[in-house]
């Protein structure tokens, strides 16, 4: 549903925001706070599955899996240890197993964090795991790229 190139298109304007990489090939944060959505396959491979990875500060990185699979690949593993000291992990899963949505709902985190909306609050309002949940993300990341937008502009024009 969603591409590497067409995320990092949409997400550009986002400052904290360092891209989309495939397993092998991350990018490390050279600031805090930052944020990065990672495909699960290695970069000459078909895209699979997107989770995002949200480095708080240098001690917390915070991973979200919109599936909450049990099985996080040992390479974002490493890549979080080798940036964080504590990694929290969100266990709420807000995609349905027919959905092709992952990449939506990781956006959709990384929103909540810019536009300082606590991230478990944010989730709550989905229902784990309804196939509903997709029509619902893509209501509320209109509404919170607006607000990311607004706020910017408000802040541009008092310049």
């Amino acid at each position: 549903m969603t591409t590497n190139l067409w995320i990092n298109n949409i997400m550009k304007d986002i400052p904290s925001f360092i891209g989309v990489y495939s397993l092998d090939n991350v990018k490390q944060p050279e600031c805090y706070p930052s944020y990065t959505i990672i495909n699960f396959s290695p970069s000459r491979a078909t895209g699979t599955h997107f989770i995002t990875v949200l480095f708080i500060s240098k001690l917390i990185c915070v991973y979200f899996d919109p599936l909450n699979l049990i099985f996080i690949p040992q390479e974002i593993k490493q890549y979080m240890v080798q940036n964080s000291n504590y990694i929290y992990i969100i266990d709420y899963p807000i995609q349905n197993l027919l959905s092709g949505y992952c990449g939506f709902f990781c956006i959709l985190v990384i929103l909540f964090a810019v536009n300082q909306i606590p991230i478990y609050e944010g989730l709550r309002i989905f229902p784990k795991m309804s196939l509903q949940n997709d029509n619902k993300c893509i209501d509320v990341l209109v509404k919170l790229f607006k607000i990311y937008y607004l706020e910017l502009k408000e802040v541009i024009f008092k310049i």
